[in-house]
């Protein structure tokens, strides 16, 4: 019952969440050992983490998030002015 890293994510966000998971799963095995579920459960919701996005305050903040990070990024001209949506 081995989970595995999102698709869309790049390999090397692949390979680390990978890692957070297997690390997670050794330390879940010792807290519950009779409990596969929980330990599987346990280990996904520590690798998933590293998912977790604050949301941007402004445009600026958005250009620095990294595209796996972005669902979207949108330029919308407003009286030929570019502004950047969030």
């Amino acid at each position: 019952m081995k989970n595995t890293a999102p698709k869309h994510l790049p390999i090397e966000q692949r390979k680390k969440w990978d890692g957070l998971y297997s690390a997670a799963l050794n330390t879940a095995r010792m807290s519950h050992p009779d409990d596969e579920k929980t330990q599987h459960t346990v280990a996904l919701k520590e690798a998933n983490k590293m998912l977790a996005v604050a949301p941007p305050k402004s445009a600026a903040e958005i250009d620095k998030l990294e595209d796996w990070q972005v669902q979207s990024r949108v330029t919308k001209e407003i009286d030929d002015v570019p502004h950047r949506r969030r």
